[in-house]
C-alpha cells in the first residue's frame, strides 16, 4: 500500500489494460457528490437553511463588490477573517441579483470540492474502499454541519476544502522529494512550494482558525526537508506565503488600530456576557456540545442538558457524551498507532531506504490530521466560548471533519490480522463489533441529512415573513430606523439597502453597526422609526425611556409579522 503514487502524480497502469476497479469507484464518487450537491442544491433554493444578520453581511459585501464597485479587504467589523464568500457571490450578484440563493450558490463549489479531495486523500493514505465509504458519510452528515457549509457567516464552509488541501501539499512535497530528480520535475517541486506557501496564508487570510493544520504543515516540512526550507525552495514558500497574506498587511497599514487585526483579536479572546465560568463547565460544553456537533452527531437534544451547562436529562447525556467519548478514544488509539508505526520505520536498519521513508511519510501525514484537530480541540476547550454558547461556536470546530478518516479508520474491518479468528481465518466478534459501530454512525449521519429536509416548510415560511416585513416598512416609509442586530442587517440586504438600519443594545445605546455608513445615515435623519421583535427587551426600554421623557405620543405604533413597529409622526 505504500508503494502507490500520491494524487497529484500520475497512475502508472498499463496503457491497454482497463482498470474496472478503478472506474467504478469513480463513478461512485461522482455519483455521490452529484447527489450530495444537488441536496444541497434544494436546501438553498427552498430558503435552507434560515438566514441571519451575519449573512446579511456578507450579502451586504458582495452587493458592495458586484454593483458598488468596493474591494472590502476583511469581512465588516472583524478585522480578523477575509470576506472570500463575498467576492465569490458577487459574480452571481451580477447573473443572478443580490439574494440569499445568488449568495450560497458558491458555497457548493466549495463543498464538492472538498468530498473530492477528501476521497483522494483517503484513498492515499489508506485505501480506496475505505474512502469512499468516508465520502458516503461526508455526503450526508448531520444538519448542523450542512449548515455551516451552506451558510455565508465567513470562513467554515471553505475552511475544510482550505485545511485539506494545504495537508495534501505538504504531503506531496514529501513524497516526491528527490535529490536526484529531473530539472522539469524539480521546477514542478518549486511550484508546489509556491502554492503551499500560498494556500497557507490565503487560508490564514480567510479565517485563524486553519491555524492548527497550517503548524502541523510546517513541522512536517521540518522533519523531513529542513535543508530544502533555506534553499530556493523555502524562498518560494515564502514569497507565496507574503501574496496570500498580502490582504491582512494592507488592511493593518490603512485601517485605524480599532479595527486592526490585533485589535479584534485581543477582543474577541476577552470577550465575554457578563458571567464567570468555570472550567469544568468550559470542558463540559466542548466535551457534550462541541465535539458532538463539529463530528456529526445528529441534533436530538437541547443544547443545554450538560450537567455543567443545565438541565441534565440522562438520554441525551448518554447519547453525546458516548459520542464523543468514543471519538476521543479512537482519536487517541490513531495517534497512538501512527506514533508506533513511525518509531518501527525509524529503528530499522533499511529506515534510510526510499520505501521506508515513504512509511514514515504517509503516518506522519496521519499524524499531521489527528494533530490538527487535537489542537482545534485544546484551543477550542478552555475559551468562554465552549461554556457560555457551545452550540452555536461549535463551528470553531469545523475543521475536525479533516480527522474523521483518520479516526474510523480504527474500525475499519479487516485492517488489522486481530479482528480475525488466527485458527480459522474466520471474521471475530471485534470485526462485527466494528461493524455495527460504522453502520451506527452510518445511521446517524443519514438522519442528519433526512431532519434537514423536514426543517424546509418553517425554512421557506421565515424567507415569506422577511420578505413581507421588508416591504410592508418600505411601503409606510419606514426607511430609516433603528432595530436590534439581528434584525437590522436583515432588513438591509432584503431591501438591497432601500431599508438603513442601525443597531442598538436592549438599553438602547448604539450597537454592534459593522458598516459605521449606516449607523452615520440614520443619525441624520430627523425622524427616525424604531422596528423591535415584539416583546423584546429592547421594545420593553423604548416605552419605558419615552413615556418617561413624554415623546412616545410622537410615534404610531403597529405591529407587523411578529415586530413592534414605532413610526416616527416627524
Amino acid at each position: 500500500m505504500y508503494s502507490k503514487p500520491l494524487i497529484l502524480e500520475k497512475q502508472k497502469t498499463p496503457s491497454n489494460v482497463p482498470n474496472q476497479k478503478a472506474r467504478i469507484a469513480v463513478v461512485l464518487v461522482t455519483t455521490m457528490v452529484v447527489i450530495a450537491v444537488s441536496m444541497r442544491f434544494i436546501l438553498i433554493m427552498n430558503n435552507w437553511p434560515v438566514t441571519n444578520s451575519d449573512e446579511s453581511i456578507m450579502g451586504l459585501m458582495a452587493l458592495h463588490i458586484s454593483h458598488g464597485g468596493e474591494w472590502p479587504l476583511m469581512y465588516y467589523g472583524q478585522g480578523y477573517m477575509g470576506p472570500i464568500e463575498a467576492y465569490i457571490a458577487a459574480p452571481f450578484f451580477r447573473l443572478l441579483g443580490p439574494s440569499v440563493f445568488s449568495l450560497r450558490i458558491g458555497l457548493l463549489l466549495f463543498f464538492s470540492l472538498f468530498l473530492i479531495a477528501m476521497y483522494r486523500y483517503s484513498k492515499f493514505l489508506y485505501t480506496e474502499k475505505f474512502a469512499l465509504f468516508i465520502c458516503l458519510l461526508l455526503c450526508l452528515e448531520s444538519k448542523e454541519i450542512i449548515i455551516r457549509q451552506l451558510k455565508a457567516i465567513g470562513g467554515y464552509p471553505e475552511l475544510p476544502l482550505l485545511a485539506v488541501t494545504i495537508c495534501i501539499l505538504v504531503t506531496a512535497i514529501l513524497w516526491r522529494h528527490n535529490k536526484t530528480i529531473t530539472n522539469k520535475a524539480r521546477a514542478s517541486q518549486y511550484l508546489l512550494y509556491f502554492l503551499l506557501g500560498l494556500m497557507a496564508s490565503f487560508a490564514i487570510w480567510t479565517d485563524l482558525l486553519i491555524f492548527p493544520f497550517v503548524m502541523m504543515g510546517l513541522f512536517l516540512l521540518i522533519i523531513f526537508i529542513r535543508k530544502d526550507l533555506l534553499s530556493l525552495a523555502g524562498l518560494l514558500l515564502l514569497c507565496g506565503f507574503v501574496i496570500g497574506i498580502f490582504p491582512i498587511i494592507l488592511h493593518n497599514i490603512t485601517a485605524p488600530f480599532s479595527e486592526s487585526t490585533i485589535a479584534n483579536m485581543a477582543g474577541l479572546i476577552n470577550a465575554t456576557d457578563g458571567k464567570s465560568y468555570s472550567l469544568l463547565q468550559k470542558l463540559g460544553g466542548a466535551f457534550f456540545i462541541g465535539i458532538p456537533s463539529a463530528t456529526g452527531y445528529p441534533q436530538m437534544c437541547p443544547s443545554n442538558m450538560a450537567p455543567t451547562l443545565g438541565e441534565i436529562q440522562a438520554g441525551c447525556l448518554l447519547l453525546r457524551g458516548s459520542w464523543s467519548l468514543g471519538y476521543l478514544v479512537l482519536w487517541t488509539l490513531a495517534v497512538w498507532s501512527a506514533i508506533k508505526n513511525i518509531r518501527r520505520e525509524s529503528g530499522k536498519e533499511i529506515a534510510t531506504t526510499r520505501e521506508a521513508r515513504q512509511k514514515q511519510i504517509i503516518e506522519y501525514s496521519r499524524l499531521m490530521l489527528l494533530v490538527g484537530g487535537g489542537l482545534t480541540i485544546i484551543i477550542y476547550s478552555p475559551s468562554t466560548s465552549a461554556a457560555s454558547a457551545p452550540e452555536p461556536t461549535a463551528r470553531y470546530l469545523i475543521c475536525l471533519l479533516l480527522t474523521i478518516p483518520a479516526v474510523l479508520w480504527q474500525l475499519w474491518p479487516g485492517k488489522s490480522s486481530y479482528l480475525k479468528n488466527k485458527a480459522t481465518k474466520a471474521p471475530g466478534i471485534i470485526f462485527y463489533l466494528h461493524l455495527c459501530l460504522l453502520a451506527t454512525i452510518l445511521c446517524a449521519f443519514s438522519y442528519g441529512i433526512i431532519e434537514t429536509f423536514t426543517d424546509i416548510p418553517a425554512a421557506q415560511q421565515f424567507s415569506r415573513q422577511e420578505t413581507r416585513l421588508a416591504q410592508h416598512l418600505e411601503s409606510i416609509q419606514a426607511t430609516r430606523i433603528y432595530s436590534e442586530y439581528w434584525t437590522c442587517n436583515r432588513l438591509i440586504f432584503q431591501s438591497e439597502e432601500k431599508i438603513i438600519c442601525s443597531v442598538l443594545n436592549p438599553d438602547l445605546t448604539p450597537g454592534m453597526n459593522r458598516y459605521s455608513p449606516y449607523q452615520v445615515a440614520v443619525q441624520k435623519t430627523q425622524s427616525p422609526s424604531y422596528v423591535f421583535p415584539l416583546n423584546s427587551q429592547h421594545e420593553h426600554n423604548f416605552i419605558k425611556i419615552h413615556k418617561q421623557d413624554n415623546t412616545l405620543q410622537n410615534y404610531q405604533y403597529s405591529t407587523y409579522e411578529g415586530y413592534s413597529i414605532y413610526l416616527s409622526k416627524g
